[in-house]
This record gives C-alpha cells, structure tokens and sequence, in this order.
C-alpha cells in the first residue's frame, strides 16, 4: 500500500475537520500489476459551516422522544384549555379532573425536578363512574398517546416476564405516553414492585435490569377497590380516610404514597344522570349523522326518559349507554323494518309517548310508534329509589 500525504489550498477547511491537510491511503489487491497508478481528478463538496442551537438540539430530541409538538415549542393553551374542555366532556367526577388538571400543569408546564414520572394518580370507584373515560379523554384533548394495559393479564407471579416485556417495549417506543392499567388491584405482588420502582424512580427495570426512561410517562391507574364505601357513604365527610382504610387491603402503604394523587370517583347525582343523558344521546345523534347522512332529533322528554330509566348508582354511565342504543336503535330498526331503508339526507323525529316505554319515529312523512322492551330494563330500576324523578327532572 501507499501512503499519499497533500495539502489543500490554504483557504479550504473540510466539514469535520478544521484543516487543510488530506492523507490518501490505497491498500492492494494483492493483484499481479505493478505498474502503479496515477490520480486524475478529485472531487470534494465544500459545505457552509452550520451552527446548531442549544434550543434547535433539544426540539430535535423531544421530536424524536414522540414528544407533544406543544410541549416542544412550550404551547400551553393546550394545559389551560383542559379544564373546560373535561367539564364540557365528562359528568360528575369534580375530584378526578379537578387533580388531573392540576397534575397536568404541574407535571407539564412548571416541569417535575424530582425524578419521578410526569405524574402518578390512582382512580378510584364504583364502576361506571368514568374512570376509564376521563383518562381517554385526557389524552385525546391534550395530544397524547395513550397505552391502555388490563391488569387482570398480570395477575399471577408467572406473569411478571410478560408484563416486563410489555412494558419495556412500550416505554422504549413510546415514553412520553400516557399509561393507564385498568384494575391495578388485580396485579399480582410482583407486578406491583416493579410498578412501585416506576413510581419512585422515574425509571423501569427491564428483564436484565437496565433502567428505561419512565419520567415522560403520565401514570393513571384505576380501581373498583373501596367502591362499596363510596356507595354506601357518597356523602360522608370522613368518606376520603374511610377508602384509603379500605384500599390498604389491596395495597401496601408505601405504594399507596406514591401516588401524587387519589381521586374518588361517586355515583352520578339525578342532575348529572340527566346531564349524562344529553351527552351521550347527542354523541349517538352525531354518529348516525356521520355514518348515514340523517339528521335526528329526539324531544325533552325522550332524554328525561333515558335518565330515569338508565339510573343506577351500582352501574353508573353503562345501563345508560345500553338504553341509548336500545331506545334510539330499536326505533330506526323498527321503521326500516316497516317501510325500508331510510334515504341518506332524511330528518328523523324521535318523541316519547305518553304510554309507559312508548316511542314514536317518524321520517319522510311515514311513522311508526314503538315500545322499548321493558324486560331490559329490569338491571336500571334496580337502583332507581325516587320514582318522582321524572317530574323533578322535568320542572
């Protein structure tokens, strides 16, 4: 081989390197020629010198990170719409938003210099009460990705592997996340030691124990543990340190204070079955709307009719949610039945009979009167104690 050392004219700088200086080095290829060789030409790009940001570099990494592109360029409006937006969105449940935003400013906007995750909250409740749909909605109105994990799957000790493995896929591709395990008193022991490192640390040991990088994560966890206390003592001016008493079954203390947060979700009140009652009807109205181009409307009395009659505080938003489909549904169902399917572009009126459980859906001039089967609402009357609802509601 041949070493060839040159010098560059003097104003000539490489990208890298500040120098002029260039050493050719051409190895052989063990070839009988030996007649040498000559360079003709050689070519080179000169480049612009570029100065790279402090600001320009760490927008580059959270964008990699998957970070928010508001929190990237420190866009709050994001953090400071959060509150009316969860209001206008989700019933009842003060106590959860009211902590969750707080988390989120604190967490987001004046920034966490403990090491930890972002925040940590425990959910806690009757079921049906919206602890599921106030963390889906938060990550929706705030632009992040939320990873859903069913604790129930990790609750023997043979399962620590899988959940491990899991994790550390998730939190290596996605670690500003939003993480939400449904019914963390499920887990087994082991699942929540590690949980409990996460918490403490800010990071999560993966199978070789090499530390991931936990502090971009939002912790939401959720838990029907303590919900007969809450049910049987919504209004309880001790109710708070009566749950903690009943959560200590489940849970050790040192994990319980870990959390940033822990928030009690109660039964739904009449007002807010109503409220309830308008949301979620709407929602369907909206859906029909873009799924089939109809444009529906429903009476006063059809959503008074779906409060009433979907109330349980055992059950909370769900029974509701399944008389909305049986009552709006049945009714389409029975009108194409009758006289076929319904153009796109139609105006359907839905109004609430004077008759128990009777309905009338009328489209294009044609009508038919229809009766939401009693039978199924056996599981909402359970918990109905007031059957002068309807008028109190009404007024």
């Amino acid at each position: 081989y041949e070493v060839i050392n040159a010098t560059l004219d003097a104003n000539t700088e490489t990208q890298l390197y500040p120098t002029n200086k260039l050493k050719l080095v051409f190895v052989s290829d063990q070839g009988n020629q030996k007649k040498g060789f000559k360079i003709s030409q050689v070519n080179g790009v000169k480049y612009d010198i570029k100065t790279i940001t402090l600001e320009e570099a760490r927008k580059a990494t959270l964008s990699v990170a998957q970070v928010p592109e508001w929190l990237v360029t420190r866009n709050y409006t994001v953090v400071k719409e959060l509150e009316g937006k969860l209001n206008a969105d989700v019933v009842g449940v003060k106590e959860g938003k009211k902590d969750l935003v707080r988390l989120a400013k604190n967490g987001y906007v004046a920034g966490r210099t403990d090491n930890k995750p972002i925040a940590t909250t425990l959910l806690a409740g009757p079921t049906g009460t919206g602890k599921s749909y106030i963390a889906q909605k938060m990550a929706e109105y705030m632009g992040v990705k939320l990873i859903t994990m069913d604790m129930t799957s990790y609750k023997d000790q043979y399962s620590i592997r899988s959940f491990i493995e899991v994790m550390s896929r998730n939190l290596t591709n996605n670690p500003f996340a939003m993480y939400l395990f449904e019914e963390i008193d499920k887990a087994s022991v082991e699942v929540l030691d590690q949980l409990y490192f996460m918490m403490d640390e800010g990071v999560f040991y993966d199978a070789h124990q090499r530390p991931l990088f936990a502090r971009g994560a939002f912790i939401m966890m959720t838990t029907n543990a303590g919900a007969d206390v809450i049910l049987n003592n919504p209004n309880d001016p001790d109710l708070r340190n009566k749950v903690l008493k009943d959560l200590r079954n489940y849970f050790r203390d040192s994990f319980l204070n870990r959390f940033d947060a822990i928030s009690l979700f109660k039964p739904f009140s009449d007002a807010e079955f109503l409220q309830l009652s308008h949301i979620l009807i709407n929602k369907k109205i909206g859906k029909i709307k873009s799924f089939y181009d109809w444009t529906m409307k429903v009476d006063e009395e059809t959503y008074t009719y779906v409060a009433i009659n979907g109330r349980s505080a055992e059950y909370g938003a769900r029974p509701i949610e399944r008389l909305v489909e049986g009552t709006l549904g049945i009714g389409i169902a029975d009108f194409q039945l009758e006289y076929g399917a319904i153009p796109p572009g139609s105006e359907i009126q839905l109004i609430k009979l004077p008759e128990a459980h009777k309905f009338r859906i009328s489209a294009n001039g044609l009508a038919v009167d229809y009766t939401v089967d009693s039978q199924s609402l056996q599981l909402f009357f359970k918990n109905q104690k007031n059957k002068t609802l309807f008028k109190v509601l009404k007024n």
